[in-house]
């Protein structure tokens, strides 16, 4: 999806014209990683595992964690990095209201993808978990 992102990137007028947003793509990926990692320090340090019972309640809590962080740091990346409005299209054709985007939209499309990726873990966890029985 990242190297797809790229493509569509490459075509945009207006966000070719800024090397911020050619890379916005990467830039999610690496603010993903980093928060991963900050993530992964509160599991290990503020709440290790301890015994067997704990793994299921760390990694719930790493997943949640991941996706609270990393929600304001997609939207100031988004908000730093992608033109105000731009245009995805196939190169000679016009912009349109069909092929118009916005900053704004561009992060609802990561959220609404980080969050539902949140309510399947949590619905997965809920259905094959040991601790749970529905």
């Amino acid at each position: 999806s990242t190297c797809a992102a790229l493509v569509l990137s490459s075509v945009s007028p207006q966000l070719q014209a800024n090397w911020g947003s050619m890379m916005f793509p990467l830039l999610i990926s690496s603010a993903g990683i980093l928060v991963c990692l900050a993530t992964s320090y509160v599991a290990t340090d503020f709440s290790p595992v301890r015994k067997e019972t704990d793994v299921e309640h760390v990694l719930k809590m790493q997943l949640i964690l991941t996706t609270l962080f990393l929600t304001p740091v997609i939207f100031l990346i988004s908000l730093m990095f992608l033109p105000s409005v731009f245009c995805i299209s196939m190169p000679g054709v016009e912009c349109s209201a069909k092929t118009t985007a916005t900053w704004f939209g561009a992060f609802m499309c990561i959220i609404s993808g980080l969050w539902s990726g949140l309510a399947i873990g949590l619905i997965t966890e809920y259905y094959t978990s040991h601790t749970y029985a529905p």
